[in-house]
């Protein structure tokens, strides 16, 4: 994630990312497997906000509402 844009919207995007990696199986398990890779923490906790925000932007551009069940 690069530090352009607003970083209340990042430090929000962030905060997502740690709850939902405690609450939901699958993206605690990519949060594990990219720190099994060496990754740091914080650099892993990253990698979850992108791809949560990969999923929001899908959801939302494709008006469908979130199924974990759906997800890989």
């Amino acid at each position: 994630m690069v530090k352009r844009g607003s970083s209340y919207l990042r430090y929000a995007l962030i905060q997502a990312a740690k709850l939902i990696s405690i609450y939901s199986p699958h993206f605690k398990a990519y949060l594990k497997l990219k720190i099994s890779q060496g990754k740091h923490y914080n650099v892993a906790v990253t990698l979850v906000a992108k791809k949560l925000i990969r999923i929001i932007y899908h959801l939302l551009k494709n008006y469908q509402t979130f199924d974990e069940a759906k997800l890989r």
